[in-house]
């Protein structure tokens, strides 16, 4: 009898286990990698002369882990020049992400107005576009007018102003997070690394830099609470940008302001070269071309782009290290977490002459011209840092 029973025990183990193992492998072959959602925006539609740069903000959203390959697609119209080729993006968890591109209005012909519309397509893993109604714009883009006598030659010369780029100060909100040991001292060492490009309108690229591009501050050592200059650094004079001509139409005066942690002099100057090439890299010259010839923009937000939005290469990145808090090393204030890693999406000022003029002109609360930039790291890093800018106008 209890033989009996324990043989009736084994088959039912038996099939139990069966019966997990199918249910397993079915829940493993339930998930299927979709895109489940697609929306696009069109940024700076403003009327003005062609050619006319367009942005396009996109988001998509996934279910899982996967990678997505997409396009944009437009209806049909006149000058229409834009990358119509396929792109991926790596999906690491469900959740959406954004991609941007601009596309180049060069001529609408005989017409002075457009209406059209624009999607993002995905085309794996399962085909899907976005609206044609939130991505329709109508558009003004008349033509430059021409002297009677030489078609070539517009009528209206190029206007250029002089400026001068400050940075005033900064504000310590507070300081990065630190090893138990302070092996560094207390509070923070900081340092302004100065990058400044000055393009032009055939996206031609030359360093600002007057130590070479990359050149390093002094050392300052802040806790959280500080202010430099200690009075008031939103109108001091901590550090010189820039100071020369700027072409409406024709050029334009880029800046990487940031402060970075110091940590010590023997430490890998990795990030620094890190961070000077992706700084350099052919496309922010291509960007900032399309900027210096397209719409003017209205707020200071308009000027103060991200690395990601240019489509810089991400690559000053440092690992959690031991405890969380980034691996050991000088880094620049403003790293966010992704994945296993730290990464830095730098702002980017981008001063053509009509935000130049712009924003000498106008008060943000703090004085004509004078504007803050906030760079916040992940909450593991903890560092918080206001910066104060100031750009005049000279005679």
């Amino acid at each position: 009898m209890c033989n009996q029973l324990y043989k009736s025990f084994k088959r039912s183990l038996f099939a139990a286990v069966l019966i997990a193992a199918f249910a397993a492998t079915s829940a493993a072959q339930v998930f299927v990698f979709r895109v489940t959602n697609v929306s696009l925006r069109v940024a700076y539609l403003r009327p003005t002369q062609c050619p006319l740069n367009v942005s396009l903000n996109a988001y998509i959203t996934a279910n899982g882990p996967g990678v997505v390959r997409y396009t944009f697609a437009h209806s049909e119209g006149p000058g229409i020049l834009h990358d119509a080729g396929t792109h991926e993006l790596v999906f690491r968890a469900a959740g959406t992400q954004r991609v941007n591109t601009t596309w180049t209005f060069n001529d609408l012909g005989a017409a002075s107005h457009y209406e059209g519309w624009v999607a993002i397509r995905i085309l794996s893993p399962n085909p899907l576009e976005s609206s044609h109604t939130t991505g329709g714009f109508s558009l003004n883009c008349p033509r430059p007018i021409r002297a009677a006598n030489n078609p070539e030659i517009p009528t209206v010369l190029p206007v250029g102003g002089r400026f001068r780029v400050t940075l005033n100060g900064f504000r310590v909100n507070h300081e990065t997070a630190d090893d138990a040991l302070e092996r560094d001292g207390p509070g923070d060492e900081v340092f302004l690394r100065e990058d400044s490009f000055k393009i032009n309108s055939a996206a031609s690229v030359a360093t600002l830099s007057r130590e070479g591009s990359g050149s390093r501050g002094s050392i300052m050592h802040v806790r959280t609470g500080d202010a430099v200059p200690r009075d008031r650094p939103e109108t001091g004079s901590l550090r010189f940008f820039y100071e020369g001509e700027i072409i409406r139409g024709g050029t334009a005066v880029v800046l990487f302001p940031v402060l970075w942690e110091w940590d010590s002099d023997r430490e890998s100057q990795a990030l620094g070269d890190k961070f000077l090439t992706m700084a350099s890299d052919a496309r922010l010259g291509r960007y900032v071309s399309h900027f210096i010839t397209g719409p003017a923009g209205t707020r200071l937000e308009d000027f103060i782009k991200r690395g990601s939005e240019i489509g810089l290469s991400l690559n000053v990145t440092l690992g959690h290290g031991p405890l969380g808090l980034g691996e050991v090393g000088n880094r620049p204030i403003g790293m966010m977490k992704s994945g296993d890693r730290y990464v830095f999406d730098p702002q980017v000022l981008i001063l053509t002459y009509e935000a130049a003029d712009l924003i000498s002109r106008t008060d943000f609360g703090h004085g004509p011209g004078i504007f803050e930039m906030h760079f916040k790291d992940d909450s593991d890093l903890q560092g918080d840092y206001t910066l104060f800018l100031q750009v005049q106008r000279l005679p």
